[in-house]
């Protein structure tokens, strides 16, 4: 069966061969044009928009222009721009069928990546490989592609900055109305405030009002020392007397007085001083060492004599000129109050004025940053708008084209390597394929028990599958010392040994196969022969005698020489012993006039059937399949018991009763079965048995 794999295999394989080489021969050659474009400009201008235009611009301008490698693929790959590369092409060469056959030609078309720069993740370099039937076909299309892309490119380049354009010119128009509506609410804002300069002006409140206390202050220190310089002339009066006698009247010192207004002076003076300074202020300390130093004359002048000069009495002079300065002293002490509530009245307002300051310029802030704010988009959309004005022509440069592709007269296909080699495996893919359905349309036999419920015939030995039962199995028998299958010896002790009637002749045969038939009747025979019984091996294949063979018998007398019409040789002067004990061989012979036991008249062939049943108490015959050749059929009622050898891996399950049919018509006495290749756990005398395994 593997012999029929491999032929039905390496046969297919040469249909493969065969076809691949009519495919080469009948194909077109295809040639190819290549051309590599530099992709990811676009890539970089975004870079460079990024920094420029904001966001919602960026996006109008990307939405229609190609923003990734992989876009640009997909625009160099697209249906649309190599369907007008195509079209370009063939009114050029006034070639129609180029459009009729676009679609064949695009399925062709191919895109790799040559290479990826280091300085940029997304750019790389396209190689556009156009394939068509014609060298410069391919090259004018793979150019026509580039042009084409690269017109596509600058023409959504362009939309998209017209996009831009206008939707920056209607923000900038609302942006300048809000901006000039920010300008005139700071103007107005301003002029009701009555100010150019909030700073200046805040400063200016402030310093009025630091001014206002100061003069407050001192006013009421100046008043402190009106009601003191008061007091003190009134004290003085309370002790000077109204009348005194001009002449006889003793009189104060005058001098005496004059130091005393001083000193009232400069209290006063000192009471306003402290209103404005501390104690220890150097001045408030100089008007405190003139008042102690007016203090002291003063005491000195009070101890001298008062001169009398009055000779009548009248109203004291003294307490006149006192009077006058009290009521001097108190009209000055008016006229500080009244500047003092007017000057209290003017701080008060301009408190307010200041308190009221960090409102205004919350409010002026507030216009400011408005206005600002307002400007700055408005200088921001204007330099944008300006551009993409200046640039719009530019916005995308024409992709680099690095090499322009050239007809190239090297056809890359058909590859005859290639074709050879998708033929030699496809054809022995498919033989192998072949070879296996094939066989597994075939019925195979399953076991033991189908056979017997099949043909009625018993089952006489089961050979598991992985013994050797093929040519290896009867080579191995011809070696010494080699031991035929277990279920062999059961059965050359069930059939010989163990009966009664000892002088018994078998006769093998198969289905198909033939090694298999002469291993089991090698086999059986030299298990009867070790069971101490003499055997005679019969090889009754004349035309092969691969039995002969193997036992190195090869060239000597035998069966054919037995059968010639004018033979007179005996059957004890031609066998031969084996390597085994009480196992004989009749070779095949060498006659070559009869190779076939058809051919030999039946008297003679009866003759030395009983010739060999005289010779040896067992005679086992080796006949070649009785569905092959009719040998089977000539001797099978020559012998006692018929074997079929059956084989579970080879033999189909519908010729089993043919042959018995065969057999039974050809007088046979009794039909076995011997089942080779049978399963190897599941029949007697199995190998893989839990008791082999234990030892």
């Amino acid at each position: 069966m593997i012999r029929a794999h491999i032929f039905r295999t390496l046969l297919c394989g040469i249909f493969g061969i065969i076809v691949a080489v009519v495919a080469y021969v009948l194909s077109k050659p295809i040639y190819e044009g290549r051309l590599e474009i530099l992709l990811g400009d676009q890539t970089r201008q975004q870079q460079t928009n990024s920094t420029l235009f904001t966001q919602d611009v960026a996006q109008i301008l990307n939405s229609v222009a190609a923003s990734s490698l992989t876009t640009e693929r997909q625009l160099l790959s697209s249906n649309a721009v190599f369907f007008q590369a195509v079209d370009e092409v063939s009114r050029q060469r006034n070639e129609r069928e180029l459009v009729d056959n676009w679609a064949q030609l695009y399925r062709m078309y191919d895109i790799e990546t040559a290479r990826t720069t280091n300085q940029q993740v997304d750019a790389g370099v396209a190689l556009l490989k156009v394939r068509a039937y014609n060298a410069e076909v391919a090259a004018a299309i793979a150019n026509a592609i580039a042009t084409k892309y690269n017109e596509i490119r600058q023409q959504n380049a362009r939309e998209s900055v017209q996009q831009a354009l206008s939707y920056l010119d209607t923000n900038l128009q609302a942006t300048e109305r809000e901006l000039r509506e920010k300008e005139r609410a700071l103007q107005d804002f301003k002029k009701n405030q009555g100010f150019a300069d909030l700073a200046k002006s805040a400063s200016d409140e402030s310093n009025a009002q630091a001014q206002l206390k100061l003069r407050v202050q001192g006013l009421r220190g100046s008043l402190m020392a009106a009601d003191a310089r008061i007091a003190a002339l009134q004290s003085s009066i309370a002790q000077t007397p109204k009348k005194a006698d001009l002449n006889t009247t003793e009189s104060r010192n005058p001098v005496a007085a004059a130091y005393e207004q001083q000193l009232a002076t400069l209290r006063a003076e000192r009471a306003r001083l402290l209103g404005v300074y501390l104690e220890d202020a150097p001045r408030v300390k100089d008007i405190d060492k003139a008042i102690s130093e007016v203090e002291q004359l003063l005491k000195k002048t009070s101890l001298t004599k008062s001169q009398y000069a009055q000779s009548n009495e009248g109203m004291n002079p003294l307490w006149q000129s006192l009077q006058q300065l009290l009521g001097q002293a108190k009209a000055d002490r008016d006229a500080i109050k009244a500047e003092l509530a007017s000057n209290e009245s003017s701080f008060t307002e301009q408190s307010a004025t200041v308190a009221a300051i960090p409102t205004k310029e919350a409010s002026f802030l507030q216009l400011t940053r408005d206005y600002n704010l307002a400007d700055e988009r408005y200088r921001r959309l204007k330099s944008q708008a300006d551009d993409l004005r200046n640039r719009s022509e530019t916005a995308t440069r024409a992709a680099l084209v690095l090499n322009i592709a050239t007809p190239d007269t090297n056809p890359i296909a058909p590859d005859l390597m290639k074709f050879l080699l998708i033929g030699t495996i496809g054809g022995l893919c498919l033989g192998m394929l072949y070879s296996f359905v094939l066989e597994s349309l075939k019925l195979r036999i399953q076991s033991s028990t189908q056979l017997t419920a099949l043909t009625g015939l018993p089952v006489i030995a089961s050979i598991p599958a992985g013994q050797r039962t093929g040519a290896k199995g009867l080579r191995a028998i011809a070696k010494p010392g080699a031991n035929p299958p277990e279920s062999l010896r059961y059965m050359a002790f069930s059939m010989v040994t163990n009966n009664t009637k000892t002088m018994r002749t078998f006769m093998f045969t198969g289905i198909k196969t033939a090694m298999t038939t002469y291993a089991s009747a090698a086999q059986f025979a030299v298990a009867v022969a070790k069971g101490g019984t003499r055997v005679l091996l019969v090889d009754a294949d004349m035309f092969q005698s691969p039995i002969t063979k193997i036992f190195e018998a090869t060239g000597k007398p035998g069966m054919s020489d037995l059968l010639a019409a004018d033979s007179s040789q005996k059957v004890e002067d031609l066998v031969v012993p084996t390597v085994h004990e009480n196992l004989m061989l009749l070779p095949g012979g060498t006659d070559t006039t009869l190779r076939f036991l058809t051919n030999a008249p039946q008297p003679k062939l009866e003759a030395i059937f009983q010739a060999l049943r005289l010779y040896c108490d067992v005679v086992v015959v080796a006949i070649p399949p009785c569905d092959v050749l009719a040998d089977a059929s000539c001797i099978a009622r020559l012998v006692d018991d018929v074997v079929l050898v059956v084989s579970a891996a080879q033999t189909n399950y519908r010729a089993v009763p043919l042959a018995q049919d065969l057999l039974n018509k050809a007088g046979a006495k009794a039909i076995s079965i011997v089942m080779a290749d049978a399963q190897a756990d599941e029949e007697p005398f199995a190998t893989k048995s839990a008791y082999l395994r234990r030892t």
